[in-house]
This record gives structure tokens, C-alpha cells and sequence, in this order.
């Protein structure tokens, strides 16, 4: 499982993040994860970027 701290870190450095709350302004939900992304869909990046980015933020 992954946690709530790498999906924030992971959404905040890719490129292909969508919000799917985008008018949705309270801090809650609008803050950057995986969780909020639309190309987040069932626990997997449809996209595909989840795990090149997971390791780019290890190797920084």
C-alpha cells in the first residue's frame, strides 16, 4: 500500500496530475495526491507515471 505522504509528494511533481475537485477550494481535498487525480482511477496511475516519478523523488 501506498501512503498518503508519497501520493501528495509523487502529485505535486507530475506532470500529468488532473484535479478532479478543480473548483473545490477547501484545503482538504484540493491538496495535491494521487487520491484527487483523475488519471488515478482503482489505485494504479492509468498514465502510467506513478513509479517514474516515485523514483525520481527517491533519487533527489
Amino acid at each position: 500500500m501506498v501512503s498518503s505522504e508519497l501520493k501528495m509528494r509523487v502529485a505535486q511533481n507530475c506532470p500529468g496530475y488532473r484535479n478532479v475537485y478543480p473548483s473545490f477550494t477547501s484545503n482538504i481535498l484540493s491538496n495535491e495526491s494521487c487520491d484527487s487525480c483523475a488519471n488515478y482511477v482503482r489505485g494504479k496511475c492509468i498514465k502510467d507515471l506513478f513509479d517514474e516519478i516515485k523514483k525520481n523523488i527517491s533519487i533527489n
